[in-house]
């Protein structure tokens, strides 16, 4: 009988991220057949399988499967993802971009000045700050309001912010 070959593979992940940062990327196929299916990442684009998940046998058609990837230099990376049936039927590769960089992402902040008091978020720096939610825990901007603000870039990777991606 005729073996199908699966579907490209979706794959999702985050598209900026920070060197050296771990972040996890996820394929998911089905195969016409309903064979089971296991996913090859090419991760330097040089159509070679260089690890598949998972790491040993297959899983079900339909099931997504992930795998940690970190980048050690910055720029634009691209690598690409085939499904494989139990059968050796490989889909068509499915390639997905990403930007490394040095410290991402960075956000616009609020600086305020201490008359807000009570209202803003003092624990940075000793200054009263309104503090832009996608960029620091804590203080909710919308509290900060009556606030004269000026904005500011967060200065990245320190240890006064902590950037939370939105």
């Amino acid at each position: 009988t005729f073996n199908n070959k699966p579907l490209a593979p979706v794959i999702s992940g985050k598209t900026t991220v920070s060197i050296n940062a771990s972040e996890q990327y996820t394929a998911s196929s089905t195969d016409p057949d309903g064979d089971q299916i296991r996913y090859g990442f090419d991760w330097d684009m040089n159509n070679s399988i260089d690890q598949w998940a998972p790491s040993s046998g297959y899983v079900n058609s339909g099931t997504s499967q992930s795998i940690n990837r970190s980048w050690n230099s910055i720029g634009s990376k691209k690598f690409q993802v085939l499904a494989e049936d139990v059968k050796k039927a490989e889909s068509t590769w499915s390639s997905y971009n990403v930007t490394v960089t040095t410290c991402q992402p960075t956000y616009s902040c609020q600086k305020t000045t201490p008359t807000c008091s009570g209202i803003c978020d003092k624990s940075i720096a000793g200054n009263a700050w309104c503090v832009d939610m996608k960029c620091n825990t804590g203080t909710d901007p919308s509290k900060c309001s009556n606030c004269v603000s000026e904005t500011i870039q967060c200065p990245p990777c320190s240890t006064s912010w902590k950037e939370v991606a939105p």
